[in-house]
Protein backbone atom coordinates (compact mmCIF):
# COMPACT_ATOMS: atom_id res chain seq x y z
CA UNK A 1 0.00 0.00 0.00
CA UNK A 2 0.99 3.41 -0.65
CA UNK A 3 1.79 6.47 1.34
CA UNK A 4 -1.42 8.29 -0.14
CA UNK A 5 -3.48 5.01 0.13
CA UNK A 6 -2.82 4.75 3.70
CA UNK A 7 -3.21 8.62 4.65
CA UNK A 8 -6.80 7.99 2.69
CA UNK A 9 -7.73 4.80 4.62
CA UNK A 10 -6.59 6.99 8.29
CA UNK A 11 -8.77 9.93 7.20
CA UNK A 12 -12.12 8.06 5.99
CA UNK A 13 -11.69 5.66 9.47
CA UNK A 14 -11.38 9.27 10.84
CA UNK A 15 -14.68 10.02 9.17
CA UNK A 16 -16.30 7.04 10.03
CA UNK A 17 -15.65 7.14 13.79
CA UNK A 18 -16.80 10.73 14.22
CA UNK A 19 -19.92 9.66 12.04
CA UNK A 20 -20.91 7.05 14.32
CA UNK A 21 -20.41 8.92 17.49
CA UNK A 22 -23.22 11.28 16.49
CA UNK A 23 -25.09 8.81 15.43
CA UNK A 24 -24.98 7.41 19.55
CA UNK A 25 -24.53 11.06 20.67
CA UNK A 26 -27.75 12.09 18.93
CA UNK A 27 -30.11 8.95 20.03
CA UNK A 28 -29.09 9.11 23.42
CA UNK A 29 -30.43 12.98 24.10
CA UNK A 30 -34.29 13.42 25.13
CA UNK A 31 -37.26 13.98 22.77
CA UNK A 32 -37.63 17.75 21.77
CA UNK A 33 -40.87 18.69 22.31
CA UNK A 34 -41.47 22.09 20.41
CA UNK A 35 -43.85 25.18 22.53
CA UNK A 36 -47.43 23.95 22.57
CA UNK A 37 -46.86 20.10 22.93
CA UNK A 38 -47.94 17.66 25.72
CA UNK A 39 -45.48 15.79 27.53
CA UNK A 40 -47.51 12.63 28.49
CA UNK A 41 -46.26 9.59 29.99
CA UNK A 42 -44.03 7.99 26.98
CA UNK A 43 -42.33 5.15 26.38
CA UNK A 44 -39.39 6.71 24.98
CA UNK A 45 -39.37 9.27 28.04
CA UNK A 46 -36.37 8.36 30.26
CA UNK A 47 -37.34 9.93 33.84
CA UNK A 48 -34.56 11.51 35.92
CA UNK A 49 -32.89 9.01 38.66
CA UNK A 50 -35.70 7.58 41.37
CA UNK A 51 -38.90 8.91 39.09
CA UNK A 52 -41.18 5.51 39.06
CA UNK A 53 -43.75 6.98 37.29
CA UNK A 54 -45.62 10.66 35.85
CA UNK A 55 -49.09 11.74 35.06
CA UNK A 56 -50.00 14.81 33.38
CA UNK A 57 -53.48 16.30 32.78
CA UNK A 58 -54.38 19.89 31.23
CA UNK A 59 -57.25 21.90 30.56
CA UNK A 60 -57.17 25.10 28.05
CA UNK A 61 -59.94 26.78 29.05
CA UNK A 62 -61.48 29.35 31.72
CA UNK A 63 -62.92 29.00 35.29
CA UNK A 64 -64.78 31.19 36.89
CA UNK A 65 -64.51 31.59 40.87
CA UNK A 66 -68.50 31.35 40.94
CA UNK A 67 -69.78 31.55 43.41
CA UNK A 68 -67.29 32.76 44.94
CA UNK A 69 -66.04 32.33 49.08
CA UNK A 70 -66.31 29.11 47.74
CA UNK A 71 -63.47 26.39 47.26
CA UNK A 72 -63.98 25.23 43.57
CA UNK A 73 -62.59 21.90 42.48
CA UNK A 74 -61.37 21.68 38.75
CA UNK A 75 -62.51 18.09 37.84
CA UNK A 76 -61.65 18.59 34.20
CA UNK A 77 -57.64 18.00 35.47
CA UNK A 78 -58.58 15.56 38.16
CA UNK A 79 -55.64 12.78 37.99
CA UNK A 80 -56.07 9.09 39.75
CA UNK A 81 -52.69 7.77 40.48
CA UNK A 82 -50.84 4.54 42.30
CA UNK A 83 -48.07 4.68 45.10
CA UNK A 84 -46.01 2.23 45.64
CA UNK A 85 -44.50 0.96 48.82
CA UNK A 86 -41.56 3.49 50.10
CA UNK A 87 -42.40 6.04 47.21
CA UNK A 88 -42.98 9.72 47.77
CA UNK A 89 -45.44 12.10 45.91
CA UNK A 90 -44.29 15.15 43.80
CA UNK A 91 -47.39 17.69 42.58
CA UNK A 92 -46.92 21.14 40.44
CA UNK A 93 -49.53 22.70 38.80
CA UNK A 94 -49.55 26.07 36.99
CA UNK A 95 -52.64 28.17 35.49
CA UNK A 96 -53.27 31.81 34.94
CA UNK A 97 -55.87 34.13 36.77
CA UNK A 98 -57.46 37.04 35.73
CA UNK A 99 -58.69 40.15 38.07
CA UNK A 100 -60.98 42.16 37.00
CA UNK A 101 -60.76 46.32 36.90
CA UNK A 102 -62.51 48.27 39.41
CA UNK A 103 -61.39 46.58 42.72
CA UNK A 104 -59.79 44.57 45.58
CA UNK A 105 -59.39 41.03 45.07
CA UNK A 106 -57.92 37.82 46.18
CA UNK A 107 -57.47 34.21 45.04
CA UNK A 108 -56.37 30.89 47.06
CA UNK A 109 -55.01 27.77 45.12
CA UNK A 110 -55.44 24.57 46.75
CA UNK A 111 -54.39 20.51 45.75
CA UNK A 112 -57.36 18.49 46.81
CA UNK A 113 -55.71 15.36 47.72
CA UNK A 114 -58.48 12.16 47.85
CA UNK A 115 -61.36 14.72 48.44
CA UNK A 116 -59.79 16.61 51.35
CA UNK A 117 -57.99 20.39 50.52
CA UNK A 118 -54.47 20.72 52.08
CA UNK A 119 -54.47 23.98 53.55
CA UNK A 120 -50.47 23.75 53.39
CA UNK A 121 -48.79 24.43 50.58
CA UNK A 122 -51.46 26.95 48.79
CA UNK A 123 -50.97 30.01 47.08
CA UNK A 124 -53.05 33.46 47.77
CA UNK A 125 -52.66 36.18 45.93
CA UNK A 126 -54.57 39.58 44.50
CA UNK A 127 -54.57 42.86 42.97
CA UNK A 128 -55.31 46.23 45.69
CA UNK A 129 -56.34 48.55 44.51
CA UNK A 130 -57.19 47.36 40.68
CA UNK A 131 -56.71 50.31 38.07
CA UNK A 132 -56.38 47.89 34.93
CA UNK A 133 -56.72 44.31 34.66
CA UNK A 134 -54.59 42.20 35.90
CA UNK A 135 -53.05 39.10 34.86
CA UNK A 136 -50.62 37.09 37.17
CA UNK A 137 -49.40 33.49 36.16
CA UNK A 138 -49.93 30.87 39.40
CA UNK A 139 -47.98 27.91 40.47
CA UNK A 140 -47.90 25.27 43.34
CA UNK A 141 -45.70 22.51 44.29
CA UNK A 142 -45.23 20.30 47.06
CA UNK A 143 -44.04 16.84 47.92
CA UNK A 144 -46.35 14.67 50.08
CA UNK A 145 -46.12 11.40 51.59
CA UNK A 146 -49.08 8.74 51.05
CA UNK A 147 -49.97 5.57 52.13
CA UNK A 148 -49.70 2.82 49.13
CA UNK A 149 -52.53 2.68 47.01
CA UNK A 150 -54.68 4.24 44.24
CA UNK A 151 -54.83 7.95 45.08
CA UNK A 152 -56.45 11.49 43.31
CA UNK A 153 -55.74 14.74 43.17
CA UNK A 154 -57.10 17.99 42.06
CA UNK A 155 -57.02 21.25 42.38
CA UNK A 156 -59.28 23.39 43.97
CA UNK A 157 -59.40 27.48 43.28
CA UNK A 158 -61.17 30.24 45.83
CA UNK A 159 -61.99 33.52 45.12
CA UNK A 160 -63.26 36.92 46.40
CA UNK A 161 -65.58 37.76 43.61
CA UNK A 162 -67.44 35.80 41.00
CA UNK A 163 -65.49 37.56 38.09
CA UNK A 164 -62.27 36.37 39.05
CA UNK A 165 -60.96 33.96 35.95
CA UNK A 166 -58.48 31.24 35.74
CA UNK A 167 -57.13 29.75 32.47
CA UNK A 168 -55.16 27.18 30.79
CA UNK A 169 -54.43 24.33 33.74
CA UNK A 170 -51.75 22.04 34.22
CA UNK A 171 -50.93 19.43 36.72
CA UNK A 172 -48.41 17.01 36.97
CA UNK A 173 -47.75 13.80 39.97
CA UNK A 174 -44.87 12.24 39.92
CA UNK A 175 -44.00 9.40 42.40
CA UNK A 176 -40.53 8.87 43.33
CA UNK A 177 -38.06 6.63 45.65
CA UNK A 178 -36.29 9.46 48.04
Amino acid sequence: MSKGTGAVAVFALLIAAGATGFIVYDKMQPPSLGIGETLYLLEKFIPPPGVKNTWYSEYLYSIYTDPFGTTIPIDEITIVFKVNPGESVYLSFTSYVYFPMGGSYNAIVRFIVDGAEKYSPQVEFGMDPVTANGYQSCALQASITLSSGTHTVTIGIRGSDNSIRFDDFTLLVQTYVP
